[in-house]
Order: C-alpha cells, then structure tokens, then sequence
C-alpha cells in the first residue's frame, strides 16, 4: 500500500504555506473542486508520462513538431503586423441648403462628402467623377473630387422638396487601393418645405382715414403654391372660432400678393372698423401648405396675433424733458409728449397744460424747509397745491408732418425744480381713436449740461489773420489750455510717425505729441452769464511764435474746464 498523499492533501498543503505569509497558520479544509481538478492534473501528467517512457524517440518528434508549430505561428504573426492593412475611413455627408431663389444666378448648393482621411486617388483630384457613385431616387449633377477628402455633387436642377436620399459608393475604382469605407452608402434628406409668418401687425393708411387692415408677411423656403395655400389662411378674431373674418381669395375678406419668386407671400385684409374695445386676431396659415415643386406639406400651423385697436385705445406712452440746440447753440428746454397713434399737433396742444410745483410742500413747517421739496407722486397734485403752482408757458414746437406721434413743446423753468405736466382726456387720434382718461406725470428740470470744445475740428487759420482758435464753453468756471507748439525741426517726425486726419493724427505705439512739442499752459476765468447761454472765447496762438517761426506754426491744443479755487481741472 503506497503512503504517498492524496491530491487534495497536496493541494491544501500548498494552499497553506502560500497564505501562511498572509494570514498566518491557519486551519483550512480545501473545497472538493480543487481536489477534482488536482486528480485530473495528476492524471493527464501520468498518462503524458507513460506515452514519453513508452517511445522516447517519438516524443521527441513531437515536441520538435510542436516547438516548430509555435514557432512558425510567430513568425507568422510578425510578416502580417508588417503587412499594410486596409484604411478604414468615415464619412461626413453634409445636406445642402434650400435654393436662395431670390438671389441674382441663384445656383443649387452643392451635396458634400468629407472624408476623415485622404481617400481619392491621386489622378482623380480636381476632376470629374463618372462611375462609382449611385443616388436614390435619381438626381443628374456632376460629382467632383474638390480635393483629395471632399467629394462634391452639383445638380443640373434644384433639389427636390423634403425627399429622402440614398448615396452609394462603389468599393473599387472610386477610391485608392488601401482604403475601406466603414459604411459605402448614407443617408441625407433634402430640405423640407416650410411656412412661417415673418411679420403680422395693424396697419393705418396715412392718407386714408377709414383704412385700416391687418397687413402680415409669410416667407417660404420654396416657391409656394399659390392656390392651394390661400385655401389655408384664417384671420379670426381669438376666443371665437365661429366668427371668420377671411376664409379664402373669393370672399374677399382678405388678399395676397407675392414677389415674383413666390417665396414671400403679403396678406392684406380688407378694412376694418374701429371695435369698441380692442381685439386680438390670429392669423394663422394651417398644415398642409406647400410648394409648387410638390414635395412635402407643413406639418403643423403656423399662427401669429395681432392687436386691433379699440375706440378708447389712444393713450400717454411717455412723458419726458429733454434739450435741444437751437440755431444760435443754446440749449432750449423741451416737455416731449409721446402718444400711442399719429395725432394732429394742435389737437395735442390744446389739451397739454403744465406748472412749476412750489418749491416747498404746504404741509412742511417752515423751519424744515432746508432744501426743495422732491415732488414725486401726482396723486398728491389737488387743487390746493396747483393754486400755489406756477402756471407753465408751453410753445408748440412744429413738427414735421400735421400728425405725428411725439408732440415738443418749448417751456422755461430754472434747474432743480420740479413740473407738473396733465394731459387732458378727449384727445382724438388722426385714427379715429380717443384718449378715455387724462394723464399726468411730475418731471425733474435737471441742470445744463456743461460743455467746452474747440469750435473746429483742426484747421489751418490765415497767416495775415489774428491767429485765434475759436473755442465754445457753457456753464463752466474756467478755462485751462495746453498748448503744444510743435518745434520747427520735427515737422518731418509728425508725418512719419503717424497717420489719419491733420485734425487727430494717431502715433505710433510709444511714440506721441510729448516727443515733438514744447509744452506751455494758460488759465482764463469765465465772465458770469446766464445759465446754459454759450460764451465764445478765442486763445490767441499769435503769441507763441517768434523769430524766423512767425511764419508758421503746428500746435497740438487742449481744452479743459477748471476751477481756479481748487486749482484743478473738473473735467
């Protein structure tokens, strides 16, 4: 009897002595898989060990034939990794665009495939492609390698409407030898027909009182066709679907016109009284419009509301105090009215009225009045406020045309106090339509704005003349001057080293007036004037050229206002 240990003991020894390291000595009882699969090692070694003791010479034979085997296989797995493998390439197809047809030669887009890598053969770059390629259904162009990557179909005639399209390509003969698309055929659609409304809005003819439409323009990307898609347009009022304002050409509710490429489409519907209270219609083109090239129809409707106007619709938009030069450059002070609709200038000025509001609140005691009151809401304007208010003086300024929509009036107030400016109720549009309530509003008279510029932008003055420069300066306290003469020697540099207007020459980065000039500065005081009245002063550059350059003389100058208190520049 052999005392040689099971498998099982050998594979639980083993087992632990390579944990004993880990985890210590440890008792461990080995599942029975391992020692199934250690008996049928042991058998397959022993059976291989017999047929070795049995015929050592043919064991020999093959494990030389098996080294052989193995090393034949890698050798063979060196030549094919050095072999070239075929290219396998992906495709870009990009769909081309619908036709601008309005446009002068307007020419179908192309159908362009990019691929990820060079794919045309060398020949065929830059020319004419004949065989290789099939499209579904028909389409007859000329297809062409742009470049070695991109291959581009030009049709004969534009591209049908919403259609799908399948491009297969041939494996031989189109492109060089080593290269394998991923996929041969792809897919695209061409561009669909669509409708959509670019613009619906209430329309009053200027010279025409009584006519008012609803005017809305529909823009397609192909021509339309015209009959069947007027049989889709309804204008009708929103909330009641039973009341058709315009349902078709022939009940002449409404008309279109169209450009001559059909692919803008202008309704007009026919005119409309003036409701009692403002009302929404809906234009809306339904599903199913489409173009006269067939093809797709819409999918889905398109619609867009517009306001009709009542009769009490005239309203206030804005009330607001603004400047404006007038021919002698002083700022004239001017309450502009703005009102929802054109109205003639001397209904509005008949109803416009406006007051200086005291400079004090009624209610505040006398010992609190330190700075004016802040006026802000018009609900506190009663009659016992507008008794101690100023009447306000207000000079219709003319406008253009009889009836506009902002109406200015010229007033005068002094700066920091505050208006009150009431439009009466009843004002009547050119429309028709009328102001129900009044409106008023209280506006803050703000200061004159300052200003100080030189009267010209650069210029060349009179050698026989005063030599002064003109400059303008309004409600400042003094004038500051730097002058610049630029030295007689560096004339050449200011033409070299810059460029643009004589007036604003812009110099070279690091390089400006400061490397040509002379530098002197010169201080006036303003004499008192009234405010935003403009004084014209004249700097005399007369003086500032002596010797053989009284003849000429190119002076950089600036202009600043400036306080001669703080002996500072305020801007």
């Amino acid at each position: 009897m052999s005392n040689a240990p099971a498998p099982s003991q050998v594979s639980a020894g083993l087992f632990r002595r390579m944990l004993r390291p880990l985890i210590g000595d440890i008792q461990w009882q080995a599942p029975r898989w391992i020692g199934s699969l250690a008996s049928a090692i042991g058998f397959c070694a022993a059976a291989l060990t017999r047929w070795v003791r049995a015929d050592k010479r043919r064991a020999a034979i093959a494990a030389g034939v098996g080294v052989a085997l193995l090393a034949g296989g890698m050798a063979g797995k060196v030549w094919y990794d050095k072999q070239p493998k075929p290219l396998e390439v992906t495709l870009i197809l990009t769909a081309p665009e619908p036709t601008a047809v309005d446009q002068p030669n307007a020419k179908p887009e192309p159908l362009v495939i990019k691929f990820s890598d060079s794919v045309a053969t060398l020949a065929g770059v830059g020319k004419d492609v004949t065989t290789g390629i099939t499209l579904e259904p028909r389409i007859d162009g000329t297809w062409k390698w742009d470049d070695d990557r991109t291959l581009t179909l030009n049709p004969k005639a534009d591209w049908p409407v919403g259609t799908e399209v399948v491009v297969s390509l041939a494996k031989k003969g189109l492109f060089t030898e080593q290269i394998r698309l991923k996929d041969y055929q792809a897919k695209f659609s061409t561009a669909a027909f669509v409708a959509k409304i670019a613009e619906a809005q209430f329309y009053q003819d200027p010279v025409d009182v009584a006519s008012k439409r609803i005017v809305a323009t529909v823009s397609f990307t192909h021509p339309v066709d015209a009959a069947d898609f007027e049989k889709r347009i309804v204008l009708r009022e929103e909330g009641k679907d039973g009341v058709i304002l315009g349902i078709g050409a022939d009940d002449k509710k409404f008309k279109v016109t169209y450009d001559k490429f059909k692919i803008n489409a202008y309704i007009h519907s026919e005119p409309m009284p003036i409701p009692s209270q403002s009302v929404k219609i809906a234009v809306t083109i339904e599903a199913g419009a489409r173009s006269s090239r067939g093809g797709n129809g819409t999918t889905a409707a398109v619609k867009q509301s517009v306001t009709v106007p009542g009769l009490y619709s005239l309203a206030v938009k804005e009330m607001t105090l603004t400047l404006a030069e007038n021919e002698r450059l002083e700022p004239d002070r001017i309450l502009m009215v703005n009102l929802s609709a054109d109205t003639h200038e001397k209904e509005v000025a008949g109803k416009v009225r406006a007051w200086v509001l005291p400079l004090y609140h009624p209610d505040t005691k006398a010992d609190d009045r330190k700075q004016v009151f802040a006026w802000s809401n018009p609900q506190q304007i009663g009659p016992e406020i507008l008794a101690q208010a100023q009447a306000l003086k207000l000079d219709a300024v003319p406008a253009e045309r009889e009836h506009v929509q902002q109406h200015g009036f010229k007033y005068s107030a002094e700066a920091g106090r505050y208006i009150y400016v009431k439009v009466e109720k009843g004002v009547q549009s050119f429309g028709g339509y009328k102001m129900e309530k009044e409106r008023d509003a209280i506006l803050h008279v703000t200061r004159y704005p300052r200003q100080l510029r030189i009267a010209s932008q650069g210029a060349l003055l009179a050698l026989s003349g005063e030599k002064k420069l003109a400059v303008l300066a309004r409600d400042v306290e003094g004038v500051r001057y730097e002058i610049g003469r630029l030295l007689p020697q560096q004339l050449q540099h200011l033409v070299t080293m810059s460029e643009g207007g004589f007036a604003k020459p812009n110099f070279d980065k690091g390089f400006d007036e400061d490397n040509l000039v002379e530098r002197q500065t010169q201080v006036e005081d303003m004499p008192p004037s009234e405010p935003g009245k403009p004084t014209y002063l004249a700097l005399d550059l007369g003086k500032y050229l002596d010797g053989e350059s009284a003849r000429r003389g190119v002076f950089f100058v600036k202009v600043e206002s400036y306080d001669a208190k703080t002996k500072r520049t305020t801007g």
